[in-house]
């Protein structure tokens, strides 16, 4: 995590997200929504907590990232900054500035780690 650059650049969102398994979390109650892998071919994978998975492409766009599922977010691309809030723990924001899903390499997160942006 560079301390003086909260926001992932390219290199960075590719390092984090590119060929890894990487967990979801809601930034409000920091419980796991999710476990995606996003795969260096360009496609990504999740699988829901509340059940059920979906499949779709991934890829970096300058600064952001975008996500296009079948069925999740009704199969919508979606464009997505980084940055970072701990280490291994970074909060992704769609392109307006809103709030979307906290991601870690950590299986879990709780009050202690200090993540909430």
């Amino acid at each position: 995590m560079p301390a003086n650059e909260p926001r992932l650049r390219s290199k960075d969102i590719e390092a984090f997200l590119s060929n890894r398994t990487t967990y979801a979390f809601d930034p409000s109650t920091l419980k796991r929504v999710a476990t995606v892998m996003y795969h260096p071919n360009g496609e990504c994978s999740a699988l829901f907590e509340a059940g059920g998975g979906d499949d779709g492409h991934w890829g970096i766009a300058g600064e952001t990232y975008w996500t296009k599922y079948r069925a999740f977010r009704d199969g919508s691309k979606n464009v997505f900054y980084l940055e970072w809030v701990a280490k291994d723990v970074v909060q992704a924001y769609y392109i307006d500035g809103s709030r979307a899903f906290l991601q870690s390499g950590q299986s879990e997160l709780d009050e202690t780690d200090d993540v909430r942006p």
